[in-house]
């Protein structure tokens, strides 16, 4: 029976490194636009959604309003 060499991590990191800067190259190269661009879209989306959220916050806080003021007075009418 002969030995079986123990295989180590090494060339798996080698290949992991070797991937990863070949996908980041690509990444690079391929790109859609500039970073700067990316970082304006980013930022639009966020203050857009930003609002939204803000706008459907004040609309439930109104209805809440309006329910509570609501079964308020019809308890208070009630006693």
């Amino acid at each position: 029976m002969a030995k079986q060499k123990k295989k180590s991590g090494g060339g798996f990191m080698f290949g992991l490194i070797v991937g990863l800067a070949a996908g980041a190259t690509l990444a690079l190269l391929l790109a859609p636009q500039t970073g700067e661009e990316t970082r304006e879209t980013l930022a639009g989306q966020l203050r857009d959604r930003y609002g939204e959220a803000i706008s459907q916050g004040r609309e439930a806080y109104t209805r809440a309003k309006g329910e509570v003021l609501t079964r308020y007075s019809a308890a208070k009418a009630g006693q």
